[in-house]
């Protein structure tokens, strides 16, 4: 089941000499393309405010996904539908992915923003309304993005980990990223009670993925072991993995 995430987006108004908040939610954070899959997605987005929101979308492919700091590139490898969207009051609507580009060897990467509007464009029949589109006289000053997983057309997963000290590095030499879900440094007491895990007792690190030729460290205490749950791209779910540092 997919969660909700919320955004609080901060609204200036041009009509009035004070900001305002409005509440943007997406229903979708992360979407993926399967093999096997549909080639179109399609993504709510909701304003809970009691004013307009005006937005254009943007798509920019992620060169190097592991890399905070990578450089990206416009691309229209995915349509996106409408790319101008006008959200009224207490409403919501739906915007399509389509791919364009067909599924290649490796997987791809992209991110789809949804950029402020300091002024209206020309109307290009996308608002329900002419009259509401003159209400959305206001300036979004938080971007609204969302990523865009696309799997390779043949998945090819070889994720492994070995030990160095107190470190294990998880090392990806597939081609599709591995996702380390809901991590925790557990007592060694812990180990092998599956769903009766005392998490309270534990160590919550941040979920995280490994991306195709990346590795990536996690140091585990003395007297903890690493439980996590290990999933395949963002959909295909494996198992729960505990890993200790081997004794010699």
């Amino acid at each position: 089941m997919r969660k909700s995430y919320s955004l609080i987006i901060v609204i200036v108004s041009t009509l009035l000499p004070f900001a305002s908040f409005a509440q943007v939610s997406i229903a979708s954070a992360i979407v993926a393309f399967q093999s096997g899959g549909k080639p179109f997605l399609d993504v709510g987005v909701s304003n809970s405010s009691e004013k307009p929101i005006y937005a254009v979308s943007e798509l920019v492919r992620i060169k190097d996904p592991a890399n905070k700091d990578s450089e990206v590139e416009e691309t229209d490898d995915i349509l996106v539908s409408p790319k101008r969207i006008s959200i009224g009051p207490k409403s919501s609507r739906t915007v399509r992915l389509l791919l364009r580009k067909g599924l290649s060897d490796e997987e791809r990467v992209y991110r789809l923003v949804f950029n402020p509007q300091d002024k209206l464009p020309e109307p290009d029949g996308t608002a329900e309304t002419e009259a509401q589109r003159k209400q959305a006289v206001l300036r979004v000053v938080t971007t609204v993005g969302m990523l865009a997983f696309v799997e390779p057309k043949v998945l090819n997963v070889d994720f492994n980990w070995t030990f160095e000290g107190s470190k294990v590095i998880f090392k990806n030499n597939g081609n599709i990223h591995m996702r380390l879900y809901a991590p925790l440094l557990c007592p060694d007491d812990q180990k092998g009670k599956g769903s009766e895990v005392e998490v309270e007792k534990c160590k919550k690190i941040d979920s995280f993925r490994v991306y195709p030729g990346h590795s990536r460290e996690v140091e585990i205490e003395p007297g903890y072991f690493l439980r996590f749950q290990k999933r395949i791209g963002e959909e295909k779910e494996v198992a729960i993995e505990e890993i200790s540092i081997p004794k010699h």
